[in-house]
């Protein structure tokens, strides 16, 4: 379970996806739960709707989950139907109705039927976002379509993929921006770069290091004066300086002071933060505590759909809004 914990912090970090979505069309969402070792899923209310039989469980995402058994990797329906068998050896999340799959050595994208749509010869890809998918051929990083065709040329020494129709892109060691046809709309000249929400971009600057925010034209709106800036949730930017977190409006004005020594982005009008190895919590908008959880090694994650998802001593629950637990730490 240890090992397991570990991968489910690295995907949801990665895609930005500790939390769940509807299982499908509406339906109550579907949120991973461990016994005995076993992975499978309950509703908001606690109630175990998937029987706890996987060797491990991906989250929800248009209406399918990616499954392990033994070391194959399958999908599922919000029934628990095993609707894709178990026969790939890397998955990642649905989206735009494609997944990314690693087979029997061959990387490429299928349909919600298991169907292999097209195959790549590539070192790497990506998710789809924004109808392109950002993949590497020969350690260069350009942009397919969802019919596999590449658009954007891979050139690029490094990439993000797109959000508010730009994707950030790393040129001769700097981090500029791209439009959908592969031009450049924000010249490189980033030690690095993030993707656009909400309209802005935290962007370090070569001359200091520092980060601050651009709008979509390239105009820095937000100084860069801190150590650390994250992407635009909920309203408000979350940034570092001099190793204490805190929270930034689109004026740039601190209006929650940098104060925890760790902290995470908005999500559903609260942020996670983390007061020592052994005590965490949650804030609301003003910077108030509303939540205090004790626990050994405590992991606390966002928000989503009501619950947020727990970690104690590499166990995982869920608590609601109220901090109250829906599903105690197991494993």
């Amino acid at each position: 379970m240890r090992f397991w914990f570990f991968i489910i912090v690295v995907f949801s970090l990665f895609f930005g996806l500790f939390s769940v979505s509807s299982a499908d069309g509406g339906e109550s969402a579907l949120f991973v739960i461990w016994q005995n070792n076993k992975a499978g899923y309950m509703n908001e209310r606690g109630e175990i709707v998937i029987k706890p039989q996987f060797d491990f469980a991906m989250d929800f995402s248009e209406g399918i989950a990616g499954i392990k058994d033994g070391r194959k990797y399958g999908f599922i329906d919000a029934r628990g139907n095993k609707i894709i068998s178990p026969r790939f050896d890397y998955v990642e999340f649905f989206q735009e109705g494609l997944c990314a799959v690693h087979e029997d050595g061959k990387k490429g994208y299928i349909d919600k039927t298991g169907k292999m749509v097209f195959a790549l010869a590539c070192n790497s890809i990506g998710s789809f976002s924004e109808g392109m998918a950002v993949i590497s051929v020969n350690r260069k990083r350009g942009f397919i379509n969802r019919s596999g065709r590449i658009v954007i040329e891979p050139s690029f020494e490094d990439s993000g993929h797109f959000s508010e129709g730009m994707a950030a892109v790393k040129i001769k060691g700097r981090w500029g921006f791209i439009n959908r046809e592969g031009k450049n709309v924000i010249d490189p000249q980033y030690y690095s770069a993030a993707h656009f929400r909400e309209g802005l971009a935290p962007v370090s600057t070569a001359l200091n290091d520092r980060y601050g925010y651009i709008d979509t034209s390239g105009r820095m709106v937000i100084k860069p004066e801190f150590n650390f800036a994250d992407e635009f949730s909920d309203g408000l930017g979350r940034v570092i300086i001099n190793d204490k977190t805190g929270y930034v409006d689109r004026t740039g004005k601190m209006v929650i002071q940098s104060a925890f020594k760790k902290a995470w982005s908005f999500s559903e009008g609260l942020a996670a933060v983390r007061f020592s190895r052994d005590e965490a919590g949650y804030i609301d908008k003003t910077g108030n505590v509303v939540i205090r959880l004790k626990g050994k090694d405590i992991e606390v994650m966002g928000f989503r759909n009501g619950l947020s998802r727990i970690g104690i001593n590499m166990k995982i629950g869920y608590i609601n809004r109220s901090g109250e637990y829906i599903w105690k730490p197991s494993e």
